[in-house]
């Protein structure tokens, strides 16, 4: 063997050797991180669910303040709270009118889709149970 393949030879080891040593903290290194990342994801997971219940609470709270608001086009007195599936029923003199209040970004519901199709297509009827 000649002094050059000698020389690569023993470099070679060496890097091994280096590698091999160096992979433990590297491990090491690599699962701190991964810890990290589980607990900031945990972190965020947990403040992403308080923001969402934060907006359901405030959400809740303009509904039932909505009639007193400067912006609400119905007389107060005649809007009927319900909150689920529809907020309010409001019942004019020549009218009845199904509100959803909805506040950022929140849409409607798939149910209540369902309920606006069904009175925008004309299936809304009027019943009465008798009880004797």
């Amino acid at each position: 063997m000649d002094g050059l393949t000698q020389l690569f030879w023993i470099l070679f080891y060496l890097l091994c050797a280096w590698v091999a040593w160096k992979i433990p903290s590297l491990y090491i290194k690599v699962l701190y991180l991964r810890d990290k990342i589980k607990a900031k994801d945990y972190e965020y997971s947990t403040l992403l669910s308080q923001k969402k219940s934060s907006e359901v609470r405030l959400g809740q709270i303009s509904e039932n303040l909505a009639p007193f608001l400067k912006d609400f086009k119905y007389n107060p007195k005649k809007a009927h709270f319900l909150g689920n599936p529809i907020d309010y029923i409001i019942f004019e003199e020549n009218k009845i009118v199904f509100l959803e209040i909805k506040s950022g970004e929140s849409k409607l519901s798939e149910g209540q889709r369902n309920i606006k199709k069904l009175i925008q297509d004309g299936k809304v009827e009027f019943d009465q149970m008798r009880i004797d």
